[in-house]
């Protein structure tokens, strides 16, 4: 027996989460070094009114996490597009 489900699917949101503008930063800036090739462990943790958690873009300025350790960034590099 085939069953089909139909469902909306949610379009998946606009733009960049601010948790990606952080990583890029962190990057770029050589803060977080990350080994090629190997599981990054990385997590972000979000403030509990993020929009993320309703399947929108990341507007609050997340933890970035990597092997225990807190990274730091600058407010002002989420403002920018």
């Amino acid at each position: 027996m085939n069953i089909a489900y139909l469902t909306d699917r949610p379009e998946l949101p606009q733009g960049e989460h601010n948790y990606q503008k952080a990583f890029r930063w962190l990057l770029e800036q050589r803060k977080l070094k990350l080994a090629s090739g190997t599981d990054s462990d990385i997590t972000f943790r979000h403030d509990s009114w993020c929009n993320v958690y309703d399947g929108h873009l990341c507007n609050c300025r997340p933890d970035v996490v990597h092997k225990g350790k807190r990274y730091k960034y600058p407010a002002k590099i989420l403002s920018q597009p």
